[in-house]
């Protein structure tokens, strides 16, 4: 009778947590894609020598 009490017990715990799911209320949705944005880009670091002062 125990090990019985114990399954449903587990079955019913199962449950809550699964129908519990990730606690977002409304429709899931996936975001936006990022676009790129040359102006955003950051700068690049110069590849000439920098000339010496005197």
């Amino acid at each position: 009778m125990k090990d019985k009490d114990m399954r449903i017990l587990g079955i019913m715990l199962l449950l809550t947590v699964i129908l519990q799911g990730c606690g977002r209320k409304g429709p899931l949705f996936l975001p936006a894609a990022p676009t790129a944005n040359p102006q955003a880009a950051p700068a690049q670091p110069s590849l000439e020598k920098p000339e010496s002062k005197k």
